[in-house]
């Protein structure tokens, strides 16, 4: 799909940003000291079915924050400023181009609420970033080169209110993920904010699509 190729072309390939997967995209986040356990490991496996094109990038650190070079860093940093979500997906599905932006939460089963906030924030600073790329989409599809490079990209409309996608994937450290259940999981909890909140084991499945299915 053209707008996927075209956006892709916008991102860069360092390997460290853009992750390549080989048979299985697996998004994962080590969460520290959560009630006195440390270390845990949250995996979310990634259900491609009927999922066409994907691609995925991670652009936070492991402290959840975005090392941008025009940003300041340091003691007076403003707060939030460099806060940013763990996961950006690219896809495709049923020739639509979607934006999946994603934040992985692990919790005690009293403060998945709080956490649910909190990743809210980072998300946000993702949809600022996204926004930004659409833009410039926009910006630069109707240089000559770039019609001639891009079939029909001239002709592309991409609405940020429609393709991109606010999920959490909220996981419970008590929660023991079943394996009866992996193909079914999907975003149980829409919001009227615009956020989808998935609630899932530490290690689980999700079902892509379900998401993009939403209006």
């Amino acid at each position: 799909m053209v707008e996927f190729d075209f956006i892709k072309a916008i991102l860069t390939d360092n390997q460290k940003i853009n992750l390549h997967f080989s048979n299985k995209i697996i998004l994962s986040e080590t969460q520290e000291d959560i009630n006195g356990r440390n270390n845990i490991v949250q995996r979310i496996t990634i259900d491609e079915d009927e999922i066409d094109e994907i691609e995925v990038y991670k652009l936070a650190d492991e402290n959840g924050e975005i090392d941008f070079s025009f940003f300041k860093n340091g003691t007076q940093t403003p707060k939030l400023l460099r806060k940013f979500c763990d996961y950006i997906i690219l896809c495709t599905y049923k020739k639509e181009f979607f934006v999946v932006l994603v934040e992985l939460k692990t919790s005690d089963k009293n403060n998945l609420t709080d956490n649910f906030k909190n990743a809210k924030k980072q998300l946000d600073a993702g949809e600022v970033f996204i926004k930004y790329i659409l833009s410039t989409f926009d910006r630069i599809k109707n240089d000559g080169d770039n019609k001639k490079t891009f079939k029909d990209i001239a002709k592309c409309e991409l609405d940020p209110n429609r393709c991109i996608k606010k999920c959490v994937f909220l996981s419970n450290i008590n929660q023991t993920a079943s394996m009866n259940r992996q193909k079914t999981i999907s975003a149980k909890k829409i919001h009227s904010d615009g956020y989808y909140r998935c609630d899932l084991s530490v290690t689980d499945t999700f079902q892509l699509k379900s998401i993009l299915q939403k209006k």
